[in-house]
């Protein structure tokens, strides 16, 4: 099991959990701590409702410490406290307890939710930025605690407190809680707490472990709209991913350098995006479709061919699958370059993203995933890739009675 949750109430702790069914992590919830062990071999996450927030605050404590229990039994890669984005409920309270029943020497605290606004700065957390009566510093909940020590960035942590030692984090934005749960990882501090913003953090986090134990993905992205670019930027700086720019002149020899690199990538152990550079078209207009020279599009569209041919007949084995954006690349992909001659198991990834079985006209399988320029969320190329990946990794189909058709 990869991660263990823990919330005072069932909306909180479904929002938590679908963060990581973003990143193509399976989910359950389990309704009080008993459940936990019975759904936990058929899930990644596993949260357990404690269903304590309106509960006072010793009986909300050991609620938590009693599901923390049930979930440490199930050896999670990491133990998830949620806790309410503007603070609410008895955050402290059942923090500490789960601390000590566990016997964990260092704690990250992490309440700060960037995409809510709800910013947490010099160890202050402020749930609306411009109204100081909502301003929390964080220390100040564990005031009166002595089971636990609590440090922020304001001051100096305790040298060998001799309890566990929550460490509240400062997060302006989304890469601050990236970095605070990559050092959280490095150091193997397992136990956290947070709201979304934590969730999305560690989900990157793992989707990022999982995607480099896994054959790596092609991602061909033909379409210019500023969305399309926006998810191969959000796929670039996982730091999983290499960009390699598309030849827009008509050269042999560029073609296949450009394939050299893609397929040297591929070797890697990287995703490769392969991408015409977005100086050849005129997106100076938001609100209007990308346009591109006509002599510009052929050399783009044939460059495309060419390569990604090249790509595929020489590196094929060396991949996942391919991910295709924009409607004149998938034309291209599925019809001139693979020989599509049908798509198999087709599945639903995101509004405007499919995925499915390809096969060609020589009956063998790749995965494959299309999307709409102008569709899907931010982080879908990573869903896309952990598609891919749990589709390659499994029972890869030799004929279609492997698929069930």
């Amino acid at each position: 099991m990869r991660v263990g949750l823990i919330a005072d109430d069932l909306t909180g702790l479904a929002a938590v959990a679908s963060e990581f069914e973003r990143y193509g992590f399976s989910v359950g919830i389990a309704m009080n701590a008993s459940s936990a062990g019975k759904i936990a071999e058929r899930y990644d996450i596993v949260g357990i409702d404690t269903n304590s927030r309106a509960l006072v605050s010793d009986t909300a404590a050991r609620a938590a410490q009693e599901a923390a229990e049930a979930l440490a039994e199930l050896d999670p890669d990491w133990i998830f406290k949620q806790g309410d984005s503007a603070l609410h409920g008895h955050i402290a309270a059942e923090l500490s307890a789960i601390a000590v029943a566990l016997n964990a020497k260092n704690v990250l605290m992490a309440p700060a939710c960037p995409s809510l606004g709800r910013l947490t700065l010099d160890g202050v957390h402020r749930p609306v930025a411009d109204d100081p009566h909502t301003h929390v510093r964080v220390v100040d909940l564990w005031s009166g605690d002595n089971t636990v020590a609590v440090a922020d960035a304001t001051g100096p942590a305790p040298v060998s407190p001799g309890r566990p030692l929550i460490t509240v984090a400062d997060a302006g934005n989304d890469a601050a809680l990236d970095t605070a749960v990559c050092r959280a990882d490095a150091f193997d501090e397992r136990l956290v707490a947070g709201s979304v913003g934590l969730a999305k953090a560690i989900a990157r986090n793992l989707w990022s472990t999982a995607t480099r134990d896994a054959a790596p993905a092609l991602v061909l992205l033909g379409s210019f709209q500023s969305r399309s670019r926006q998810q191969a930027e959000t796929l670039l700086a996982t730091g999983t991913a290499r960009l390699i720019e598309l030849p827009t002149i008509d050269e042999v020899s560029d073609v296949c350098a450009a394939a050299r690199a893609a397929g040297q990538t591929l070797c890697d152990g990287y995703h490769v995006v392969l991408a015409a550079t977005s100086s050849v078209a005129d997106t100076t207009d938001p609100t209007r479709y990308p346009f591109l020279d006509d002599a510009v599009r052929a050399n783009i569209e044939h460059a495309l061919r060419q390569t990604t041919r090249a790509i595929i007949d020489e590196y094929r084995n060396h991949m996942c699958g391919l991910i295709v954006a924009g409607g004149t690349t998938a034309g291209i992909v599925a019809h001139d370059v693979l020989k599509v001659a049908a798509l198999h198991q087709v599945a639903h990834l995101s509004d405007g993203v499919a995925a499915g079985h390809s096969e060609d006209i020589e009956g063998r399988f790749l995965p494959l995933v299309t999307k709409a320029g102008n569709w899907g969320e931010t982080e879908v190329f990573l869903r896309a890739i952990r598609w891919l990946q749990q589709t390659h990794s499994a029972q890869e189909p030799k004929t279609r009675s492997d698929l069930n058709v």
